[in-house]
């Protein structure tokens, strides 16, 4: 079996920012899923973010207090880059 999923996801307001002021870029991402299974056996695997795109799903208004005036900055938390998931089944029947 194989499958292909592609997930869209629009543009986001980031959390913290209460005026709407600062949003996140939309993103789209492309999974492929292979799996291969006999009586005793499954094979599985998983390529996740195929083409290794640069993308936040999550970001957020921060201060900084080093200074004796607060500094607000936008932290960013990336995702994960291309990746593979490989995973074995052996059937006791």
């Amino acid at each position: 079996t194989v499958s292909l999923s592609v997930s869209y996801v629009g543009e986001q307001q980031i959390a913290g920012d209460y005026s709407n002021g600062t949003t996140m870029p939309a993103y789209t991402v492309t999974d492929i899923f292979y799996k291969y299974q006999t009586r005793q056996w499954e094979c599985q695997l998983a390529v996740r973010n195929v083409f290794n795109q640069d993308y936040y799903a999550y970001a957020t208004d921060a201060y900084s207090s080093y200074e004796v005036a607060s500094t607000r900055y936008t932290a960013l938390y990336p995702d994960m880059k291309r990746n593979l998931f490989l995973n074995f089944k052996y059937y006791l029947r």
